[in-house]
């Protein structure tokens, strides 16, 4: 059975928004400590003839040290990503930054919600590690 990339994106979108703010804005973000990026090895945010599609969790501010070390879902992800979006409809809430090498370094890609061609920003197979952070 396959699910669509908007039904997952909606789904995690509803689970998120059930955190409620009874300390502050602070609190709110302590507790929503995992971001996700999801990429793909192709165009259109989709698994296709090069590869699959995986996630990279991290936590706010917290860089993804290197793709290399992604073995799931058809492995070896360095310079491989295609295209690229946030777990949350509309990318609110916070965004993602590509790097063009290991330990979030080099030339960088905010995606804040989702590009579905990498190439269309010069950076299709060059993104090493990525960032997350709360917007």
């Amino acid at each position: 059975m396959l699910v669509s990339l908007p039904l997952i994106l909606s789904l995690v979108a509803s689970v998120s928004a059930a955190v409620v703010d009874v300390h502050g804005e602070r609190a709110v973000l302590e507790k929503r400590q995992a971001l996700t990026l999801i990429m793909c090895k192709d165009l259109g945010l989709k698994p296709g003839s090069t590869g699959g599609c995986t996630s990279v969790t991290t936590g706010d501010n917290a860089c993804s040290v290197s793709f290399k070390t992604i073995t799931r879902d058809g492995g070896n992800w360095n310079d491989k990503v295609t295209s690229a979006a946030v777990a949350l409809e509309g990318g609110r809430g916070f965004s993602c930054t590509l790097y063009e090498h290991a330990n979030c370094a080099g030339r960088s890609l905010r995606i804040t919600w989702k590009n579905d061609d990498l190439r269309q920003q010069g950076f299709n197979d060059i993104a090493s590690s990525v960032r997350c952070n709360y917007n």
